[in-house]
């Protein structure tokens, strides 16, 4: 018996595991960008940036389908003023 002539739900084999590698990858996107909100506040309740800490931060101008995405679970982007980074932090 090949590998190739197995199904799975009306699928070959290799698709089931592209399909499973494509919701893998899409599920760790979206657990990257929720730690990153996470991160995005210091101990002390100000807002600071993931990437250098800094605590001048401003609102950035939304771009792309993902700033729609976050913007709809309250979460909007943000531009560090020392480093440059863009993140996103709840509101």
């Amino acid at each position: 018996m090949n590998l190739e002539d197995l199904h799975f739900f009306g699928l070959r084999f290799r698709y089931v595991i592209l399909l499973f590698l494509v919701v893998l990858a899409f599920l760790a996107y979206i657990v990257r960008w929720i730690a990153r909100v996470v991160e995005a506040r210091t101990l002390a309740g100000l807002f600071n940036c993931p990437g250098c800490d800094s605590t001048d931060s401003s609102k950035s101008i939304s771009k792309g389908l993902a700033d729609s995405v976050f913007r709809a679970f309250g979460c909007l982007p943000y531009r560090c003023g020392a480093c440059g980074e863009r993140y996103f932090r709840a509101e």
